[in-house]
């Protein structure tokens, strides 16, 4: 007990310990903050996307839209775009146009609105350059939670890589939802409280305390161990007690890194 005492009294641990406290406190109230004041504008394609028409299983079947001949396969998918943000997002916010890309000039055959968050956000969709694979979109406004989710029928495979890419004012990029490992996702969630947001971040904190600590622990006994200064039988224990250490800072690390991704779930989290 008396080297606990000791090591908990120890000047450099105590001081590592406060700036430790003040950083994890600091990043707390800058995540929090960011995520209450900004917009944040996020898509997620749906992983189920639709082979309509195989051209290999077509036996001199020619298919034709709107009076064109359509060659190669047909395929659907749908995403869905909103904001997760705090802020709201006007017309007048979008910088350059808003528009889901399909790689390689993938021509667009039809798109439409499946479901959107609510009518008075106006989101509308622009045709203009359907044959370069662009489909541009629009809204009135998007509050937080406020969003839609597209149809979209083009020519090519299922496999195509997609895009969504436009400038608006307060956010840098708009990103790509994808579910961490520890996350499903199911098209419709509710939104987490400011509570359950904080309790997070807080979760993450004292995840960081805790690794911090220990990893001081570990350093120190291993210190004393070095120097023999322990009898042969209180050794053993005190090596028994930091591999216990250590396997606890393993878990520790993993309760980091899936508080981490549930703080990018909820930020990520399709509210309609």
């Amino acid at each position: 007990m008396g080297k606990i005492r000791e090591f908990l009294s120890n000047p450099t641990v105590a001081f590592i310990g406060s700036i430790a406290s003040i950083v994890g406190i600091v990043l707390t109230l800058y995540f929090y903050f960011d995520s209450v004041k900004s917009p944040n504008l996020i898509y997620s394609v749906s992983t189920e996307k639709t082979t309509i028409v195989n051209s290999a299983e077509l036996n001199n079947i020619k298919i034709s839209y709107l009076n064109s001949a359509v060659v190669g396969d047909i395929s659907a998918l749908q995403f869905s775009i909103w904001n997760s943000g705090k802020s709201p997002i006007l017309q007048s916010d979008i910088l350059s146009q808003v528009r889901f890309s399909i790689d390689n000039n993938v021509k667009i055959l039809d798109a439409k609105i499946i479901e959107s968050s609510r009518p008075v956000i106006d989101f509308s969709l622009n045709p203009e350059n359907y044959a370069t694979g662009h489909l541009g979109l629009s809204w009135k406004i998007l509050e937080e939670g406020d969003g839609a989710t597209i149809q979209i029928i083009y020519v090519g495979k299922t496999n195509e890589k997609t895009n969504i890419v436009g400038q608006i004012i307060g956010q840098k990029k708009i990103s790509e939802f994808i579910p961490s490992i520890n996350s499903e996702f199911k098209g419709k969630e509710k939104i987490p409280s400011k509570v359950e947001v904080a309790l997070t971040y807080l979760e993450i904190f004292t995840s960081l305390m805790f690794i911090v600590f220990i990893i001081f622990f570990i350093v120190f006994y291993g210190k004393e161990i070095k120097k023999n200064v322990y009898a042969e039988f209180t050794q053993i224990k005190v090596s028994a007690l930091m591999v216990i250490a250590a396997l606890m800072l393993i878990q520790a690390l993993i309760t980091l890194y899936y508080s981490y991704s549930k703080v990018l779930d909820m930020r990520g989290i399709v509210p309609f």
